[in-house]
């Protein structure tokens, strides 16, 4: 009879494990309930299953060891909050026994919550108590024991019943079939190799009055890992879940496995084929942790193990080690992870789970896309961080703060509006998501690498700048409702920036600028100006400002400088010595403001000192009085003159110009032009800059070569792109073939040149299409020379088989005509003269003796070759005929 007596003091232990835990429920139930009911509207329930079977017969060693892990689990159970002492009379026997066992069968714990429960809902708890099998006569002593413990568990479970009735929680009992007047329905031994657990669904956090979930769920590892630290040492528990809901996380078709351990101790493996952490931005990842768990002499349990993370972004937590600590004296859970070269510190509350300090180490910036990708649309691209931080995870989100250090960071976004790479720095920073938009706060100090905001790209120098912004973040948005850069040799910025969803500038408000240049030109300015088409430029100086730019346009602006030189290396842009400022704005009327410069350079024409007066009235900026600028020897005056710097479309600016006296021969040396003498004047009477594109109404009038040269319809597209495009029409009047000649060296002749160059058209000054006619028509004379230069150009020959030979005993013939013509199209010139000839055209109709005709017979001449004929019979090389 001993092993049954030991056999029924393991069950009286058992037993008693069971009414200890009544004794938490019904001292925890109370506090869960009274006053509150049952808070939330959803639906959830906890239904554990728990079938035990222990060996029959225990040696000696075996009892020890079960009063060993009954007096610890006693232990632990009164520091997890038991506190009242139930005892319960053991079972002695004397005397042999058999070889059978004893089938323990534990009750097994129902409770239901019903759905559609309103705010005072009622929860009911069903304690369901199986069937203990039938052990065979004689043992009519250990069926009382257990008996009157059944008896007795029955009747605390009705006081837990009668305690949380008034808080809206009813307890309803199923009683044992009562067998042999002990209450017990004994029936036949069976034998299986571990212990089951199996929770069909588990839902935490259902009443608004309790300590906190996190000890509910506490409570419950505790009591699970107890009852594995009690089953016999070749005993397995294993609980398997569909879902588990903590706050802040949800985990589902969950498995864990505690089994016999190194070293006194026990393996635990747990599974997870999803787990969803919706504040870290993890969802439907694959969670497994396998390791080893143990108590310590200062009743801490110690797991140590590995975990992988399946499919989170990065590779984070792929194949980490993991250790983890917890101790309710300390009312402390610590974890450790090591991954590769990462590692991360986590100290939790176990009062409060939601709550954690993290110290991170060389954590790759990829692991953060998750929690990122709950704030904005932006990804992490490259390098790692360190931080010490604080997190508090809600209901609605999760708040943190702390300070970081950034080492090769790279970001970017879906619009490319916001991004960076290759920065470094540390700072301190904020982000609360649990009050509608995401609010972010970042005070920094980063050197290296580049950052682009917008409009606003930096390429940071090896020293730090201070950066500090205020954001707010929601469906994509992105608001920068403070942002202020502090460099101390370039740059001092104090303004806002937003984002729409789609990535479109909302605002762009610059309320203080202070730039110095060159230093401020190659870390923040160089790439804007870039997309102005100013590259390359050299800038030196200082300038203050202010700048309001919305998505409707240009709202206000304003700089002043005391000096400020600024030249573009192929001078189509020049200042120096630029001194005062403007001030404009949209609406209502600025103080007027003085600007002005020592020279100024524009498309290598250079303008002399001026100073001009503005005043802004209604969104117009203009001129308060006539400018008069020095020009090549004349002047340029400019009349009243409306600048409209808020029309993004139609007409933008209105002027007249009046230009006298410009000296052609300088202004042929400006252009790269042979110098040839003449003066340039000319009335505009009206200058518009439409759309992007520049219009003259009326014209310019050259007075070269004893003639004129008038130019009309001139247009300017683009003029400080990258491809400038000039439209315009020029008529030649009169001009005297000998002055010209003499100038381009292509051959004397005499006599008067008319023609027109219609429908001209350059791209970046390149000539892409005209239509060009010259004439010679009232006679002169021409040289030897200049013959053969006009038949090389046609392409074409002498007429006349005696010709050739006549024409090496002149050096001049009089002609009665001269005619030539080309349309430009498609980088291929159609070429034409006087009068079809045959197979050519006339280019030379001759006069007196001998007689000079010059045939043209090339109808389509390349461009680039026609230019090249020209050029070399100008140089005086005589030019190859293919």
């Amino acid at each position: 009879m001993q092993p049954l007596a030991e056999a029924c003091a393991v069950a009286a232990q058992w037993f008693q494990f069971l009414f200890k835990l009544d004794q938490f429920f019904a001292q925890q139930q109370p506090q869960r309930t009274h006053g509150a009911g049952v808070a939330g509207t959803g639906q959830g329930s906890l239904i554990i299953e728990y079938v035990c079977l222990v060996p029959f017969r225990l040696n000696q060693r075996q009892h020890a060891l079960q009063v060993s892990h009954a007096a610890g689990l006693e232990q632990d159970f009164a520091e997890s909050g038991g506190k009242q002492r139930l005892a319960i009379a053991r079972c002695q026997f004397c005397g042999g026994g058999n070889g059978n066992a004893f089938r323990r069968v534990c009750p097994c714990v129902s409770t239901q919550r019903g759905e559609n429960l309103q705010p005072a809902r009622t929860r009911h708890a069903a304690i369901q108590q199986q069937q203990v099998e039938s052990l065979g006569t004689g043992l009519r002593q250990c069926r009382r024991a257990i008996a009157a413990g059944l008896r007795l568990r029955a009747k605390r479970a009705e006081s837990i019943a009668q305690e949380t009735a008034a808080g809206g929680v009813v307890v309803r009992h199923q009683y044992p079939r009562m067998k042999d007047g002990f209450g017990v329905d004994l029936q036949g031994v069976g034998m299986v190799g571990h212990d089951e657990i199996r929770v069909v669904q588990l839902y935490l956090a259902e009443w608004r009055d309790m300590r906190s979930t996190s000890s509910h769920l506490l409570l419950c590892c505790c009591l699970l890992l107890a009852i594995g630290w009690v089953m016999p040492a070749r005993a397995d528990v294993l609980l398997t879940a569909k879902s588990v809901n903590v706050p802040g996380a949800r985990l589902q078709q969950v498995t864990v496995r505690i089994g016999e351990g190194a070293a006194n101790g026990l393996h635990l493996q747990l599974s997870a084929t999803q787990a969803d952490v919706p504040a870290m931005g993890w969802r439907r990842l694959g969670l497994t942790l396998d390791g080893g768990l143990q108590r310590d002499e200062r009743l801490r349990w110690i797991f140590d193990g590995s975990m992988h993370l399946a499919g989170a972004q990065g590779g984070a937590l792929s194949d980490a080690h993991v250790n983890i600590q917890l101790s309710e004296s300390a009312n402390t859970l610590l974890v450790d992870i090591l991954q590769g070269k990462t590692q991360a510190n986590t100290a939790l509350p176990l009062d409060q789970l939601s709550h954690a300090q993290i110290s991170l180490k060389n954590l790759p910036a990829g692991w953060l896309q998750g929690l990122l990708g709950t704030v904005w649309s932006g990804r992490p691209t490259a390098g790692r961080l360190d931080a010490e931080l604080a997190l508090d995870v809600r209901d609605a989100g999760l708040q943190s703060s702390g300070q970081f250090t950034l080492n090769g960071v790279g970001f970017d976004t879906p619009t490319g509006t916001l991004a960076g790479q290759g920065m470094n720095g540390n700072g301190r920073f904020s982000l609360d998501t649990t009050g509608g938009p995401a609010s972010i706060d970042l005070d920094a100090s980063l050197h290296g690498g580049e950052l682009l905001l917008g409009p606003l790209y930096a390429k940071l120098p090896a020293h730090s700048v201070q950066l500090g912004l205020h954001a707010n973040v929601q469906g994509g948005a992105f608001d920068l409702q403070r942002l202020r850069v502090s460099d101390a040799d370039a740059l001092q910025l104090d303004g806002a920036l937003a984002f729409d969803a789609k990535g479109e500038l909302k605002t762009l408000k610059l309320d203080h600028l202070h730039a110095s240049f060159p230093a401020a030109y190659q870390s923040y300015a160089q790439a804007w100006l870039n997309t102005l088409g100013l590259r390359d430029m050299s800038i030196a100086g200082e300038l203050d400002g202010s700048l309001d730019l919305r998505a409707d346009g240009l709202h206000s602006f304003a700089f002043n400088t005391d000096s400020l030189n600024l030249a573009e290396p192929d001078g189509r842009l020049g200042i120096d010595g630029l001194r005062g400022g403007l001030d404009w704005a949209v609406q209502d009327e600025r103080p007027a403001t003085t600007l002005g410069w020592r020279s100024l350079q524009f498309y290598r024409i250079s303008n002399g000192a001026a100073q001009s007066q503005w005043q802004s009235r209604g969104g117009t900026l203009g001129l308060r009085q006539p400018l008069e600028v020095p020009v090549l020897k004349g002047q340029l005056r400019v009349g009243e003159l409306d600048w409209r710097p808020a029309a993004a479309k139609g007409q933008r600016l209105e002027t007249s110009l009046v230009l006298t006296g410009v000296d052609m021969a300088a202004f042929s040396h400006a252009m790269g032009w042979p110098a040839f003498p003449g003066t340039l004047g000319g009335a505009i009477p009206s200058l518009r800059w439409v759309d992007d594109r520049f219009e003259l109404q009326g014209g310019l009038s050259a007075s070269l070569f004893g003639g004129f040269v008038d130019i009309t319809r001139l247009s300017l597209q683009q003029p400080f792109g990258s491809s400038p495009v000039l439209n315009g029409d020029i008529a030649l009047n009169q001009l005297d073939l000998g002055a010209i000649t003499s100038v381009f060296d292509f051959g004397n002749m005499t006599g008067r040149l008319d023609g027109s160059i219609d429908d001209l058209r350059l791209v970046n000054w390149n000539p892409v299409a005209f239509k060009a006619n010259l004439l010679a028509g009232n006679g002169g004379r021409i040289s030897q020379r200049a013959v053969n230069n006009l038949t090389t150009v046609g392409g074409g020959g002498i007429a006349g088989g005696l010709q050739g030979a006549v024409l090496k005993l002149f050096k001049t013939f009089g002609y009665k005509r001269i005619g030539l013509g080309c349309m430009l199209q498609g980088a291929v010139c159609q070429m034409s003269g006087l009068e079809a000839n045959g197979d050519g055209y006339t280019i030379v109709e001759g006069s007196g003796l001998p007689r000079l005709q010059v045939i043209g017979h090339q109808a389509q001449v390349d461009w680039p070759t026609l230019v090249r004929r020209l050029r070399d019979a100008i140089n005086g090389t005589a030019p190859e005929i293919h």
